[in-house]
């Protein structure tokens, strides 16, 4: 997208500088200064981007597949002023248009989804490579037909370098679910959010409902925060300038404890339960089928 509207931008005989915000974070940042001098914005993201800064100025919202198809109308647009001026929590145009295509809803929890699942990598990357350097450890040191049965279940922790890698890839690999909560909380209902979709997370890591009581957790946690948003917004001034750091934390924490404990534990974990079942019953008799589940699942 960054190269497709670098082209474009050249090809007009215009100064386009583009910020990226991939998995190494963000980088070549706007500054002050350059955002004030702009004379449009393009924001081509699926991701969740900081937008305050550009307030008051005239700002295109897209999918960031357009700015890879579409490059070229997005620079006529940026050139002929034809934006809106945007302001903190309102609605852009293009969100407006995506919305009437009937493509809002879904694209607007797909960008949650993947402000979840984009800070989630690098734990599951990191915690989930040391884990297998600790089996290939054990590998390598023991033959594992020699080991008796009741010992096997240690594999990956019997010698102590591949129990010091296992146990670091563990502690990173248990951040998986409470970032992935968290974040999505957080694309919802912004960093009061963040503390409610941890703890969702650490829940469902902790019981049976698993990544789906998770994913669960997230828009939960979320929805949550934009609700409790309502409310303290008819409270008066000065309770409401503390209820970010008094009433979100404590009541949204309350709220979602109470909504993983007796809805989604009992409904997801049921569900994990049983696809875990189903796919264990398999590994007998209908090996080949499994494999293609599996791979389906990847």
């Amino acid at each position: 997208a960054a190269e497709g509207l670098e082209k474009a931008a050249k090809a007009k005989d215009c100064f386009i500088k583009i910020e990226t915000r991939g998995s190494g974070g963000a980088k070549n940042v706007l500054t002050d200064q350059e955002i004030r001098e702009a004379d449009c914005i393009i924001v081509a993201a699926d991701a969740k981007v900081p937008m305050d800064r550009f307030d008051g100025k005239k700002v295109i919202e897209c999918q960031v597949s357009d700015g890879i198809s579409k490059a070229d109308q997005l620079i006529d647009r940026a050139i002929a002023g034809n934006a809106p001026i945007y302001k903190p929590g309102s609605e852009s145009s293009s969100n407006t248009e995506v919305s009437k295509s009937g493509k809002g809803i879904g694209h607007q929890i797909y960008t949650q989804l993947m402000n979840g699942v984009s800070h989630m990598l690098p734990f599951v990357v990191g915690g989930g490579i040391l884990i297998a350097i600790a089996f290939l450890i054990d590998g390598l040191s023991i033959d594992l037909n020699s080991l008796p049965a009741d010992e096997r279940a240690a594999f990956g922790t019997i010698t102590p370098a591949a129990a010091l890698f296992k146990q670091i890839g563990g502690v990173a690999f248990g951040f998986m679910l409470p970032v992935l909560a968290g974040y999505i909380a957080m694309a919802i209902g912004d960093r009061p959010a963040l503390a409610v979709g941890f703890v969702g997370g650490m829940i469902a890591a902790g019981g049976k409902s698993g990544f789906l009581g998770a994913l669960v957790a997230g828009f939960a946690a979320g929805y949550i925060i934009v609700g409790l948003k309502k409310v303290c917004g008819k409270l008066p001034e000065a309770v409401e300038k503390i209820a970010p750091v008094l009433l979100y934390p404590v009541f949204g924490i309350l709220i979602m404890g109470l909504l993983m404990t007796f809805a989604v534990e009992p409904v997801m974990g049921g569900i994990n339960t049983a696809l875990n079942a189903g796919l264990s019953s398999m590994s007998g008799t209908s090996k080949i089928l499994l494999g293609m589940i599996v791979g389906g699942m990847m």
